[in-house]
């Protein structure tokens, strides 16, 4: 059953995530209970072992949670089919990969499609199009960090060299100052 539309994205009631170990359950989550808006950032820190992946697994419904409810855009998760949690993680649900996860086989182009092609199972033109516009904004991004890190670079020397640089025509040497 669908929430009344709003701006929340994620909603996380009681999540609750265990495994089995051997003939006992181990409890990783304990009741979690998140809300975020859209436009909203998080950030998920803790040490090793303390359930961030597994909490990432959920959300990204890669993983189902053992009790408690998970909605994505006001959509609760448990009672979905695979196929339509499928459907959900492929049009609502991003992943950033620590490394990239690139397909050799493929083109930049076309690994920049293939969410689309996942989604559609075909190319069109509309779909080639829609990847071209992302990966040229990817490609003028990295000119703008390269010119960016470049003037970082150059900077400082820039501004120690304005200490000693002499006035022009004024035939007087260099001095600190």
């Amino acid at each position: 059953m669908a929430e009344t539309p709003n701006n929340t994205v994620l909603r996380l009631n009681a999540i609750r995530k265990s495994y089995l170990s051997g003939e006992s359950e181990l409890e990783v989550l304990h009741g979690i209970d998140l809300t975020l808006e859209r436009g909203e950032f998080a950030a998920l820190i803790g040490p090793s072992g303390s359930g961030k992946s597994t909490l990432l697994n959920l959300i990204g419904l890669l993983d189902r949670p053992t009790a408690g409810q998970l909605f994505i855009d006001g959509e609760e998760t448990s009672t979905l089919a695979e196929s339509s949690i499928t459907k959900l993680r492929g049009q609502r649900i991003g992943f950033v990969f620590q490394h990239h996860c690139l397909i050799p086989a493929f083109s930049a182009l076309e690994n920049v499609m293939m969410p689309l092609l996942v989604d559609r199972g075909r190319p069109d033109a509309a779909m080639r199009q829609r990847a071209a516009e992302l990966w040229q904004r990817e490609q003028a991004d990295a000119r703008w960090k390269q010119l960016i890190a470049e003037l970082r670079q150059r900077t400082p020397v820039r501004i120690d060299e304005s200490h000693y640089a002499p006035t022009r025509g004024s035939g007087e040497k260099p001095r600190a100052g």
